[in-house]
């Protein structure tokens, strides 16, 4: 396959957005249209060919057509610098780690830190992506939260995964959300490592915590073996973390944990075969078609959101409203909202000294409004 080469006077190279291991990324525009660079680093472990990689990279974003991958525009060669960038479509959008780091949207659609519509939508898109990929025989080797964009469309959540630099071989990812198998040497690698990759990004995803901190690759694998598969106590610095996850299950029908636990097992055998499976443990409402259900975006199949997911707030706040949602008629505002505060505190969350601390923010003089009309259409719904 020829690679387009690029008109240097139809590309603008703008400051820079990124750095990973091997790639600088920088903003762009080509022909008019917005754009990403990306060059291989001074300082890269690449020494042989680095242009291959660019290349690569290229060819395997070339052969898509998905709503969720970005489109390659072609590679150009700088003769100032001597630099040979790729060229790529850039999405609109922030990088789901900075959405994670900031807790949550304010206003937003990425509301509690739980398996809600908003969690279930990117999770499905960016399932979607993962499917296809598999279907057309790629793994993409380096799923973590930096490598997912999200942004707002009206009142969806749309998701890109981008940085496909990690699609070969022998590349091991990021070592915190790389599957052990990538880590070890000669090891046979399939889809499942990917399934491993995408169950801790579910995991940060519904806590703010990724699970593994080792970098090392000895020492990686060591962590990945002894939890939560080997049995072992949960890292302490885990724990607020997994009662999060505690609080998501018995809030919801669909028993997240149990799925996410399978997906992080060190063993390949003992995790859900595909992302399809994996989707299906974690919600039954996330079936995704199987290759041989015919052409079409599998985008088709992303969720209808709920009235009540514009809601933004913590997890324990949202338990509790859907409690007061299906047991109590509200008058609605701040003083009936501070008083149902007090009532379903002492009778509902006795054990929880910040329970009604949390409630009453729902009364803030600024939020209120914007609450009652929530709720209000929540009723309506009901």
């Amino acid at each position: 396959m020829t690679i387009p080469r690029l008109d240097p006077s139809t590309v603008t190279i703008g400051r820079a957005m990124a750095r990973s291991r091997r790639f600088e990324v920088f903003e762009a525009t080509c022909g008019g249209r917005a754009a990403v660079a990306k060059r291989v680093s001074a300082d890269s472990p690449v020494r042989h060919g680095p242009e291959r990689l660019l290349q690569r990279e290229y060819r395997t974003l070339h052969r898509f057509s998905h709503a969720a991958i970005p489109k390659p525009y072609g590679i150009l060669d700088d003769a100032q610098s001597g630099a040979q960038y790729l060229v790529l479509e850039r999405r609109a959008g922030r990088p789901l780690s900075e959405v994670i780091a900031a807790g949550m949207l304010r206003r937003g659609r990425l509301g509690a830190r739980e398996w809600e519509d908003s969690t279930r939508d990117i999770v499905l898109q960016l399932g979607a992506a993962l499917a296809y990929l598999h279907d057309h025989g790629v793994l993409h080797n380096d799923i973590k939260p930096a490598n997912v964009i999200v942004h707002a469309a009206g009142d969806r959540i749309m998701v890109s995964l981008i940085d496909f630099e990690a699609s070969g071989p022998s590349d091991a990812g990021t070592p915190q959300y790389a599957a052990p198998e990538r880590q070890t040497d000669g090891q046979q690698v399939d889809e499942r490592a990917d399934v491993f990759s995408l169950g801790v990004l579910v995991f940060e995803l519904l806590t703010g915590m990724c699970p593994y901190q080792a970098v090392d690759p000895d020492a990686s694998r060591a962590e990945k073996r002894a939890w939560p598969a080997g049995g072992g106590s949960t890292p302490d610095r885990l724990v607020p973390a997994m009662h999060y996850l505690d609080m998501a299950q018995g809030s919801s029908e669909h028993k997240v944990w149990p799925a996410i636990r399978r997906a992080l097992d060190p063993s390949p055998a003992m995790r859900p075969a595909s992302i399809r499976s994996f989707l299906g443990e974690l919600d039954p409402a996330l079936v995704l078609p199987s290759q041989s259900d015919g052409p079409g975006p599998l985008l088709a199949v992303v969720l209808v959101a709920l009235a009540c997911a514009a809601l933004v707030l913590p997890v324990h706040d949202s338990v509790v409203l859907r409690w007061l949602l299906g047991r109590t008629e509200l008058t609605l505002c701040a003083p009936a909202l501070e008083r149902l505060a007090r009532t379903v505190c002492k009778g509902y969350h006795a054990g929880d000294p910040q329970c009604e601390t949390r409630l009453r923010r729902l009364a803030a003089p600024v939020e209120c409004p914007n609450r009652v009309q929530q709720l209000q259409t929540c009723l309506r719904k009901r």
